[in-house]
This record gives structure tokens, C-alpha cells and sequence, in this order.
């Protein structure tokens, strides 16, 4: 019976060691999925990190064009506003010159119509006077 026990020792020693073979076998094999998996984060966080940098970077860029382009539409408006005075100016100005001209205008034609009314009458008297006087100074 020693003989059977101790046969039966070797047959579970044998046992034993086939378990814990299996045990040793899925625990390196867990311990390289956990390293790939470890290795799957990092660089998953890698990834983020990158790409929480280039979104905070587009961020400060788009920031940056919304400031330049504000600047741009204020210095637009300025000179839109600038440019509205200045056309107004010189709608008042033109308003000026052209009534200035209109009251020219009018004092010519008077001046004109004097001159012409002048003309009728002086070259009967001086055509006159000149028969009359052939050569003495008129008076």
C-alpha cells in the first residue's frame, strides 16, 4: 500500500505541477496582455496629449484671428466713418460752391444785361457826337 500511496503522492505531485505549469503559463500571459494593454494606454495618452495641444494651439490661433479681424473691422469702421464725414464735407462744400456760382451767374447776366442795354443806347449818341463834332473832344 506504501507503494500505492506514494504513487498516488507522485500522481498529484505531477498534477500539482501541470496546474501550476497552466497557472504560470496564463499568468505570463496575462502579465503580457496587461504590458500591451499598458503600452496601448500610453500611447492612447500620447495621442491625447497631442492632440489636447493642437486643439488649446488651433484654439489660440482662431483667438488670434478673431482679435486681428476685430482690430480689422474697427480700423474699417473708422475709416468708413471717416470716409462719410469727408463725403458730407464736400456735399456741403459743393452746396456752397454751387450757389456761390448761381449768385455769379446771376450778377453776370445782370452785369451782361446793364452792359447790353448800355451798348444800345451809347452808340446812338456816340455815333451822334461824332457827326456833331468831327474831331473836337466831346464833352
Amino acid at each position: 500500500e506504501l507503494r500505492t500511496e506514494l504513487d498516488r503522492a507522485h500522481q498529484d505531485a505531477d498534477r500539482v505541477r501541470g496546474n501550476l505549469a497552466e497557472q504560470q503559463k496564463a499568468k505570463a500571459a496575462a502579465a503580457a496582455q496587461l504590458d500591451q494593454v499598458r503600452a496601448e494606454l500610453v500611447k492612447a495618452q500620447g495621442k491625447a496629449e497631442a492632440a489636447d495641444q493642437a486643439h488649446q494651439e488651433q484654439r489660440r490661433q482662431a483667438a488670434a484671428d478673431a482679435q486681428r479681424q476685430a482690430e480689422q473691422l474697427t480700423a474699417t469702421q473708422a475709416e468708413r466713418d471717416q470716409a462719410r464725414q469727408e463725403a458730407s464735407k464736400a456735399r456741403e462744400d459743393a452746396a456752397r460752391l454751387a450757389g456761390q456760382l448761381q449768385a455769379h451767374q446771376e450778377q453776370t447776366a445782370a452785369i451782361l444785361a446793364r452792359l447790353a442795354a448800355l451798348a444800345e443806347a451809347k452808340p446812338a449818341t456816340t455815333t451822334t457826337r461824332k457827326k456833331a463834332d468831327k474831331g473836337t473832344p466831346a464833352e
